[in-house]
């Protein structure tokens, strides 16, 4: 969808940095954990307003919650005067590195209940206005429609959480309620 809509593409550390490769090659940055945001408003100040619409950041949870959320903070604060977007994609785990929990799924590395960061309700305690929760793999329409008018919106902050599962291997749990081997989906 990014490369469709001739996106510049911001990326992050995490599974969907294999965007970069063949056949996706939809990344055109990756520095370094939690980078995307702060890298794209960067970009976003800089280029040429045509150039500059086109600049879109991609983090996934995980990452977005460990080191992320200082570069949204400062997207709010030091907006660039074409806006800017961030693709915040939802899966609910760590799955990069084993699937491990994190402060975004509302369990512990036990896996029991706990506080559970909502990324919707912070993007707009921050003062994002555009926020938006979809499944891009379910019906790609309106999630194109919503890049598409996002991206190109002039003095717009938007944040959209791409919320699904992983579509690569998947946990399950033995009997006893442990987690257990990772299994095909």
């Amino acid at each position: 969808m990014l490369k469709k809509l001739d996106c510049l593409v911001s990326g992050d550390i995490g599974c969907y940095t294999l965007g970069a490769l063949p056949p996706w090659e939809v990344m055109d940055t990756v520095i370094c954990m939690g980078a995307s945001v702060g890298v794209g408003l960067g970009m976003r100040h800089v280029l040429p307003p045509e150039q500059a619409q086109r600049v879109v950041s991609v983090i996934g949870d995980s990452t977005f919650v460990h080191s992320g959320i200082t570069g949204l903070a400062e997207m709010v604060y030091n907006p660039p005067p074409t806006g800017h977007v961030v693709l915040i994609l939802d899966n609910s785990a760590t799955a990069m590195t084993g699937f491990q929990e994190h402060p975004g799924t509302g369990r512990t590395l036990e896996h029991e209940p706990t506080g559970k960061i909502s990324f919707e309700d912070l993007g707009r305690s921050l003062g994002i206005k555009n926020v938006f929760v979809t499944d891009p793999s379910r019906n790609t329409a309106p999630f194109e429609q919503l890049l598409r008018i996002a991206s190109r919106t002039t003095n717009s902050i938007s944040s959209s959480s791409a919320d699904r599962a992983c579509s690569s291997p998947v946990r399950s749990k033995d009997t006893s309620g442990r987690p257990g081997k990772v299994v095909p989906r």
